[in-house]
């Protein structure tokens, strides 16, 4: 028999578009009716990418049981066919890059929460399509943007390769966004509410052309909002609102600041996408000694007696 008819034969006689191979069965025990329904949405073809169905099982494998053991054993639910179909699809595109890894992360802890029956509700459909539409530059720029925005001061952040200034933070000035009211002398006046960008040094290694295009895909994408800021002449401070001709002799023209902040869509969906012990936002309460902290050290690690065994809040 020559080469072409053996591979033909073989080709033939593989379950490609069984549930799942004899070889994925014996190792998803473990994972119970939740592991057994997610690999129905498993086709594995006879090679892709120059991987072998069978390398490519073990990286489906790994992937599933990844996200499943996220999930408390009693937790764990049939996840939408809308929600797991597409993502299981599309996740082998992203196995061969190391480079992909935040954005494969993303996808692995949006399948766990779909596969919980706790938080499954809020696992949108569309999360997935927006997921499949970026890279791991995109999927890294929307995750510094989420820990920096962690801050109810926070407007968004300002990225150093393209910052006209050597501060690790803009002070920005409004008169409008929230005024505080302070009494004086009887009289109720207004003053400056004080906000704050953080001028972020980012680790992105590629060029800034290719930056900035990755911030207009993440723009159409309904995913960030970018804005002005008019720096005050002769101080380190900005302006968010006073941009009219008006205030024009108050500020310095040569010297405005773009800044990006994430839109509601984006917030909810990173929410589900991102590992709450990479999540500076996220809350935990110690099992050792009750304390109730926030993850600013990104280590899910107790701030008050340094222990590890915490829960998320």
């Amino acid at each position: 028999m020559d080469g072409e008819k053996i591979i033909k034969k073989i080709a033939d006689e593989l379950p490609v578009n069984e549930v799942y191979t004899d070889l994925f069965k014996p190792s998803f025990t473990q994972l119970g009716k939740t592991g057994e329904y997610i690999l129905k949405f498993v086709a594995l073809p006879f090679s892709f990418l120059g991987m072998t169905a069978e390398e490519l099982e073990k990286k489906y494998k790994t992937f599933i049981t990844a996200a499943l053991n996220k999930v408390p054993k009693d937790k764990r639910k049939e996840p939408s066919p809308l929600v797991a179909g597409p993502l299981l699809e599309h996740i082998k595109y992203l196995f061969g890059s190391e480079r992909e890894k935040t954005l494969e992360n993303m996808f692995s802890e949006l399948l766990g929460n779909a596969s919980n029956e706790d938080i499954q509700q809020y696992v949108q459909p569309s999360y997935v399509y927006t997921l499949q539409q970026l890279t791991w530059i995109e999927a890294e720029i929307l995750q510094s943007i989420f820990d920096y925005e962690s801050d109810g001061d926070c407007l968004g952040i300002a990225f150093s390769r393209f910052a006209s200034t050597n501060c690790k933070a803009l002070q920005v000035l409004s008169d409008e966004v929230e005024p505080l009211e302070i009494e004086q002398d009887e009289d109720i006046s207004y003053v400056f509410y004080q906000y704050f960008v953080p001028v972020l040094n980012d680790d992105i290694e590629v060029t800034n052309e290719i930056f900035e295009k990755a911030l207009n895909i993440l723009q159409q994408l309904n995913l960030i909002i970018t804005f002005k800021l008019n720096k005050y002449k002769n101080e380190d401070k900005y302006s968010l609102d006073k941009h009219d001709k008006e205030h024009v002799d108050e500020f310095d023209a040569y010297r405005i600041e773009t800044a990006y902040a994430l839109t509601s869509y984006a917030e909810d969906m990173l929410e589900l996408c991102i590992d709450p012990k990479d999540n500076m936002r996220a809350w935990f309460k110690c099992n050792n000694c009750g304390s109730i902290f926030q993850n600013i050290n990104k280590n899910a690690c107790c701030r008050s007696c340094k222990s590890e065994d915490v829960k998320i809040l």
